[in-house]
């Protein structure tokens, strides 16, 4: 192996230890999953670029590099959207670059996008790929490129069987080592929706809808109000009906308020019966009527256990004043509000 084609393997190398640093951070950082697939896309896809201008061999517009090996990544850890960016980056960089074969290169891209995304299904739903399906997508990555080359008779047989050796051993060190990443990530993303979740409804606890009070913006701050909804005689199901049949109607509540919460706003369970909406009004009028609503929605039969069981809500709520935005003290207003819908009657809505 000659010392540039050296350099060339060993600036790849580099730059997939660095890619796979950056991808630890990216799954751990970012939490929308579409937001993550496209810095992935990016990411892999820049760094295809980069390796274009450090290739293994160039004759006359021909050239060899590890493109492939980052588009195959980023087909087998972001799916298509990452495809999508990696492949438009990757391509851009190839027309920069020009040369006799660019649309062959182009081509060629394409075709291993298309087998890395064949390998990524028959390999989907192993917690561990094995070493020979890493060997797979390192052969997937030469294949296109070095057969074509060596049916022109442009690179010697001893060229391709060392850019297929720094292709398999990259695809197997680094893949293992994305994979790693990957699930480290996913576990952390499972225990911090598992530390922010309520178990029995899936809604966000206490502690969720306090980190969304804490990161309201100050635009959004001028418009906020807060409702707490309490299923009125609540301890009579459960005393007649049964606990069992108690956290279906808590259910049945949590399900209902999800169907019909705006976007934007959020709803959680704050402990035993009683649930807590944060949302944006315009004006007071705006938020009573958002209350009754809800309560409207909220007050229905429900067919659980074979019973059809009438289950009410009375809601309290209040607006949290921009100047201050104090939620404790928003709180014991909407509380205040809710203990007045009780002592009314029940199955109403106050709003203070």
């Amino acid at each position: 192996m000659s010392s540039d084609l050296m350099l060339a393997a060993l600036h790849s190398v580099g730059l997939v230890a660095i890619c796979t640093l950056a991808y630890g951070s990216i799954q751990r950082l970012l939490a929308a999953a579409v937001l993550r697939r496209m810095a992935i896309g990016m990411l892999l896809g820049l760094a295809s670029v980069a390796v274009m201008f450090q290739p293994f061999m160039q004759i006359e517009g021909y050239q060899i590099d590890s493109r492939n090996l980052f588009l195959a990544l980023a087909t087998a850890f972001g799916g298509l959207s990452s495809t999508l960016v990696a492949v438009g980056i990757a391509a851009s960089g190839r027309l920069m670059i020009s040369g006799t074969e660019t649309l062959p290169g182009l081509l060629s891209m394409v075709l291993v996008c298309l087998l890395a995304a064949s390998w990524a299904r028959r390999t989907r739903g192993q917690n561990r790929r094995s070493w020979h399906a890493w060997l797979a997508l390192g052969a997937i990555v030469s294949a296109p490129l070095l057969i074509g080359m060596l049916l022109t008779g442009l690179i010697t047989f001893e060229v391709a069987a060392a850019r297929l050796g720094v292709d398999l051993i990259t695809a197997f060190v680094f893949g293992k080592m994305f994979e790693t990443e990957q699930r480290r990530a996913q576990r952390e993303r499972q225990l911090n929706r598992a530390a922010s979740t309520d178990p029995l409804t899936g809604l966000p606890n206490r502690r969720a809808l306090m980190d969304f009070v804490n990161s309201i913006d100050d635009e959004r701050r001028k418009s906020m109000a807060l409702l707490i909804i309490d299923a009125d005689h609540f301890k009579n199901i459960n005393d007649i009906h049964g606990h069992a049949v108690g956290d279906q109607v808590l259910q049945a509540i949590a399900e209902t308020l999800n169907s019909v919460i705006r976007e934007g706003d959020i709803a959680a369970r704050f402990g035993g019966e009683e649930f807590a909406v944060m949302l944006q009004v315009a004006q007071q009028a705006d938020g009573f009527a958002v209350a009754d609503r809800l309560r409207h929605a909220l007050s229905q039969h429900h067919m659980i256990g074979g019973k059809n069981l009438k289950v009410t809500v009375s809601v309290g709520g209040t607006r949290i004043p921009a100047d201050t935005f104090d939620f404790a003290a928003a709180y014991a207003r909407a509380d205040a509000a809710l203990y007045s819908a009780k002592r009314l009657g029940r199955d109403r809505a106050v709003f203070a």
